[in-house]
């Protein structure tokens, strides 16, 4: 006999992220999950088409696939609509994290002697900063997420460069990211879930050097 239950993504968000989840968590209309032997078939309704949300990152044998909102939950566990492929549902960070993306120039500038003016030196553009935030969720078991977090770490301390297939990535001219930094936290009421934040900068192929 199966079980039905809900999994609650917009109080995750919220208690994870405070107000900053308000924003995104309104894509996010209704999540069900249902137990069916030893897969579970997901559905997540959204009046939005968020497939460019669909994120892969991939480095040294390691690939994390962040799945989009809504999923079409399939049997046995697969989901359809990442990149319009089917995927395993236990091979899934769902949802995709939230993405920040800040740039700034290389500027240089020089007062001008007796002046008021600058004299401005433009030396190109800065790579960008990007913030990915997001919760990772035990949706088979309901115990405390070891294998994702584990995934995330290993993920986090290759020491190269990291390739990005995402559409949002993409549409800025980034294609590969080194992490800078981590940071990993418990959500409070839900001991199946955790937060997580990652600090990373944009970087061309040819620029990495170990």
């Amino acid at each position: 006999m199966s079980n039905s239950y809900k999994i609650d993504l917009v109080t995750r968000y919220q208690n994870a992220f405070g107000f900053v989840a308000k924003n995104f968590s309104g894509k996010i209309l209704n999540v069900g999950l249902s137990n069916s032997g030893l897969y579970a078939n997901i559905e997540i309704y959204s009046i939005n088409d968020a497939e460019f949300e669909d994120m892969i990152l991939k480095a040294s044998g390691i690939e994390l696939k962040f799945g989009s909102v809504p999923f079409v939950g399939g049997n046995h566990g697969v989901l359809k609509g990442l990149f319009g492929k089917e995927v395993a549902a236990n091979n899934i960070f769902a949802p995709p994290p939230m993405l920040s993306f800040s740039r700034q120039k290389n500027i240089k500038e020089t007062p001008i002697a007796g002046g008021d003016g600058v004299v401005v030196e433009n030396y190109g553009m800065r790579p960008w900063a990007i913030k990915l935030q997001g919760v990772l969720i035990d949706l088979q078991e309901h115990n405390y997420p070891f294998d994702q977090e584990k995934q995330l770490i290993e993920l986090f301390e290759i020491q190269d460069r990291i390739d990005v297939t995402s559409e949002l990535f993409n549409n800025k001219g980034i294609d590969s990211i080194y992490f800078t930094s981590i940071d990993l936290s418990g959500v409070e009421g839900y001991p199946d879930t955790i937060k997580y934040t990652l600090a990373a900068k944009s970087i061309k192929p040819i620029e990495f050097e170990l």
